[in-house]
Formats: structure tokens, sequence, C-alpha cells
């Protein structure tokens, strides 16, 4: 979450909250129903704005980017869920291309985000290339640099 550009207060907003006259882009899409009550306990507006998506693994879009992978591969690869990265190779194995979509991430630099997704690799047979130093994407890109 990031603060954005301040609104007035409603009348049931307390000006001694935290975050009143406060407008709070929620970066993700996950549990923004409760994320946008605490927000608003607080005085301020919660702003959903994912920059990620779930997507259902039927999805075509989903499944022709795996399709793509599959086909060219790629140097880098980077991961940021263990949910993300379990559905991916699920989706190559309901294509009948898991050995394909293993190999490919085998011959990549994996760039991985978060203990559940080194974990989901780990299940794979695969270790990162790098891993964040903290937790977060900007972990990640510091362990990049």
């Amino acid at each position: 979450s990031c603060l954005m550009n301040p609104v007035k207060p409603t009348r049931t907003e307390s000006p001694t909250k935290s975050l009143a006259g406060r407008r709070i882009a929620v970066a993700g899409d996950r549990r923004f129903d409760d994320i946008e009550k605490l927000v608003a306990k607080q005085g301020g507006v919660a702003l959903s704005r994912p920059m990620m998506r779930s997507a259902p693994l039927d999805d075509p879009e989903t499944t022709e980017a795996v399709r793509r992978l599959c086909d060219e591969g790629c140097d880098w690869l980077v991961l940021v869920t263990g949910m993300g990265t379990r559905a991916m190779v699920g989706t190559a194995e309901s294509l009948g291309r898991k050995k394909e979509l293993l190999g490919r991430m085998r011959s990549a630099k994996l760039a991985v985000r978060g203990y559940k997704t080194v974990k989901a690799l780990k299940e794979l047979g695969l270790k990162p290339f790098v891993e964040d130093d903290d937790g977060t994407v900007e972990g990640l890109r510091r362990m990049l640099e």
C-alpha cells in the first residue's frame, strides 16, 4: 500500500485517526475487503489498484503464457508466489507439458520472492539463482542488482 492524495474526512471519521484524510492504494487484490476495513477504521479510504491478478488455471491468457514458456523458454524467470508457481506447473501438467516446463525452469535463472516460493521450487527439485533478502519484491530487486 502507499499513501496517495489526501481526501477530506467524512463526518463519521475522526481527524485524530492515523489515516484520516488519506487515500490508500492497495496493490494486491487478495483480501482487499479485510484491508479496506482496517484502513476505514483508521479514517482512510482504501482504493483497489492491483498490480498483479489471480487467474484461473484454464484462463486462455494463462494457458497461452505457459505454452509459450514451454515452447520458447527464457533466460530468467521471476516467481513471486508459491501458489502462482504451483499453478503454473499445474497448467503445464494439464497441457501434458509439465516435463517441458520443468526443463525450461532448470535451464533458466530463477529469481524468487518469499519463502513459500522457495518451498514450491524445492518440491519441484529446483533451486533459486537469486532470492529476496527480506520477503519483499523490493528485497528481490536489491538482490538482482
